[in-house]
């Protein structure tokens, strides 16, 4: 904003830059505007013949510059830059300050890694490409790390750099190490190419690769989008322009993390079915069907199917709390459960335990796979006596039958499903 109406930028935050805004907007300078202008000309209305020979980003700032140097020499430019290679230097930390470095270490790491993966997501965006995030992670630690040794700030990957390389053209791991290769060359002694590069050009190429970044077609569409991804989404915009991006992550991946719990606990919780009279389209053989109805509304299955976390433990004791009479058997099928954790694990305890208060024989079927694992290493099903626990929920239903209509035995076998 105030490199691209002639004024210097402000290094003291969002407020700061924000407040300044009016004064530098009330008194531009107008050789900027015009540098500006030309560069946002040439950006504009390159014919799309030139745009295949010449990166666009490149011949704005050409033409920026030359507008400055022959009609605007006044204007504010990049200045002399500093060249030559850093020293090797072995680091030394003392155990006094050791925290210290290793706080604003993991910082860095952190900072550097989601500014990267940012990164790549944009640039996958635009080039309909897939990244490889490990790789792009042990990459820039080793180069950050080898930084270090020449005292060096550490680095990421960064998005306007990214999208003004692919928007020029560059489409493969080439056109990034020909980026540190010219920055190298600057270093070593061609920077007086670029001194005199004017800042309000370079504004001017930033706006106009920021504009390209937004995603248009989506923002049309965020009064449509669900409203909780939406708070999710700008509650990270606000932070990342007024806090940091470190925070913004942070804050987002949290609230993220309880829509996405909240909506898999909804989910989980249609999968519980409660059957005891009216079978419906519950998805059983018709001997199983005949079974549940001989119960005439005294015998309750609890059928769990897919996966189960620790989003839908207190959702399944709520459910079945106090469910009382009429029942007098109740028959808990894990035959169709994926997974459960340690929560819903104790869950299942807890359910046993109120239908065993509440004076109702309970009976669990299918005790297999990492399900039967998991509530044996918790000791969930211990108190259960083991004939109450069985392979098929029909052998179960049999049980369970006998239990409500009071028999002590089943003298046959049940019949197979």
């Amino acid at each position: 904003r105030g490199p691209l109406l002639g004024h210097p930028g402000s290094d003291q935050g969002v407020f700061k830059a924000l407040a300044m805004l009016p004064e530098q907007v009330a008194a531009p300078n107008p050789g900027a505007l015009a540098v500006a202008g030309a560069a946002l000309a040439v950006m504009l209305f390159l014919p799309a013949r030139l745009r295949r020979l010449i990166p666009p980003p490149l011949l704005a700032l050409l033409a920026g510059t030359g507008v400055s140097l022959w009609l605007f020499p006044e204007v504010r430019v990049i200045g002399p830059i500093p060249h030559g290679l850093p020293h090797f230097v072995i680091p030394s930390v003392d155990p006094e300050t050791f925290p210290v470095v290793l706080r604003g270490a993991l910082a860095l790491a952190l900072l550097g890694a989601i500014d990267s993966v940012l990164t790549s997501l944009i640039a996958d965006s635009l080039t309909r490409s897939r990244h490889d995030p490990n790789r792009e992670m042990i990459g820039q630690g080793i180069g950050n790390a080898m930084c270090g040794l020449f005292g060096a700030v550490a680095g990421s990957g960064a998005t306007m750099r990214t999208a003004v390389n692919v928007r020029s053209g560059g489409r493969t791991r080439l056109s990034g190490a020909l980026h540190a290769v010219v920055l190298l060359a600057l270093v070593l002694g061609l920077s007086p190419l670029v001194e005199h590069i004017p800042m309000a050009a370079l504004a001017a190429v930033l706006l106009k690769v920021g504009w390209d970044i937004i995603d248009w077609p989506f923002l049309r569409l965020v009064v449509k989008a669900d409203r909780q991804e939406m708070l999710v989404m700008f509650t990270v915009l606000l932070l990342t322009v007024l806090v940091d991006l470190l925070t913004a992550v942070a804050v987002g991946l949290i609230m993220a993390s309880l829509v996405s719990a909240r909506n898999l606990s909804a989910h989980q919780a249609a999968q519980l079915r409660l059957v005891s009279s009216d079978v419906g389209e519950a998805p059983f053989s018709e001997v199983e069907r005949e079974l549940i109805r001989r119960g005439r509304g005294q015998i309750l299955l609890l059928h769990l199917s897919g996966p189960f976390s620790f989003c839908s433990s207190k959702d399944l004791v709520h459910r079945l709390a106090g469910i009382g009479a009429p029942y007098k058997a109740a028959v808990l099928d894990l035959s169709d459960t994926v997974t459960l954790d340690t929560s819903v694990a104790m869950a299942i305890g807890e359910i046993l335990g109120n239908l065993a208060q509440d004076g109702i024989t309970a009976f669990v079927s299918g005790m297999e796979g990492q399900v039967a694992r998991d509530l044996a290493r918790m000791g969930v099903l211990d108190p259960l006596p083991a004939e109450r626990r069985v392979a098929t929920r029909i052998e179960a239903l049999h049980l369970a039958v006998a239990a409500a209509e009071g028999a002590k035995h089943i003298g046959t076998t049940p019949p197979a499903a």
